[in-house]
């Protein structure tokens, strides 16, 4: 049985108390000020350390479950991709594709996407940079072996750059972070639960 005190975080927004369990896993909850505020889930288990935990509060006290439970719930996003993605193609089309998730995160649907089409190449990115410093505090977490690309960039000038879309192509040019990104064309494009195939 575990016995280790609860961390509690504090904003002023309210209060967040993460309890360890004894499978390894931590118990989140959320405490509002304003009792009125809409807070989509209250409470969830994480297998993300305190740590990480964190670096989600400091994007939303509100939603913090819901971004955790994305992460640690296999069906929570999975149903909504495949309600989306799957009503439109079935799925051996996306063997040997190119998909990109745009506007991606801390990288949930990107990671679920590369889960559910391991012969598909799905690369994020995310205009806010501190999304995609998430995301990839999750990929160490996670230690997973096969990742999709993330980039991200914070000014909406550089956004243009790095992505240049005409005409049903879509290239993906540059990584602010420094990496080398992929340059040919996309085969389909996710964009907030919209899917758009490019050819």
């Amino acid at each position: 049985m575990v016995h280790r005190e609860p961390t509690i975080l504090t904003t002023v927004d309210g209060s967040v108390e993460i309890r360890p369990l004894s499978n390894g896993r931590f118990k989140v909850t959320l405490i509002p000020v304003d009792r009125n505020v809409f807070v989509p889930l209250v409470s969830c288990e994480t297998s993300l350390p305190p740590e990480v935990v964190t670096s989600f509060l400091n994007d939303s006290f509100a939603w913090l479950c819901d971004s955790l439970s994305r992460h640690d719930d296999s069906e929570y996003v999975k149903r909504a991709l495949s309600k989306q993605l799957l009503a439109y193609f079935d799925p051996s089309d996306f063997r040997g594709k190119r998909l990109l998730d745009f506007g991606c995160g801390s990288g949930a649907s990107t990671l679920c996407m590369a889960a559910m089409f391991p012969e598909t190449e799905v690369v994020g990115v995310e205009l806010k940079a501190s999304s995609v410093e998430l995301a990839r505090q999750i990929l160490a977490v996670r230690r997973l072996s096969t990742v999709p690309h993330l980039f991200g960039c914070e000014q909406p000038a550089a956004w243009h750059r790095l992505l240049r879309l005409r005409h049903a192509e879509c290239r993906l040019r540059a990584s602010s972070s420094g990496g080398t990104a992929p340059g040919n064309a996309f085969d389909l494009v996710k964009d907030e639960l919209r899917w758009s195939a490019l050819r």
